[in-house]
């Protein structure tokens, strides 16, 4: 079964028509929106103050022959702590 993940800005569809046409001509099953910023990356052993990114993002999920889901939200730190408690 064919499918495709993308992690996109959330900006995608604004900043050019030609994005916008594509995702209403091949529209995703499911769209995942990030309800917190994702930290900005840093290299290994920084110390130094720690910030998230002024940019927003969401998951547009793809899979053919499956049927198109309401967006959600998600906050990753929660799911993140999930998964940490499911690894313990």
């Amino acid at each position: 079964m064919p499918y495709v993940a993308l992690l996109t800005r959330l900006n995608f569809d604004a900043e050019g028509g030609s994005r916008m046409a594509f995702r209403q001509s091949h529209p995703p099953t499911r769209i995942w929106k990030s309800a917190r910023r994702f930290p900005m990356m840093h290299r290994h052993g920084y110390a130094g103050k720690k910030s998230t990114s002024n940019v927003g993002y969401w998951w547009l999920v793809g899979s053919v022959m499956r049927p198109r889901e309401f967006p959600q939200d998600y906050d990753w730190k929660e799911l993140l702590s999930a998964q940490m408690r499911l690894a313990v």
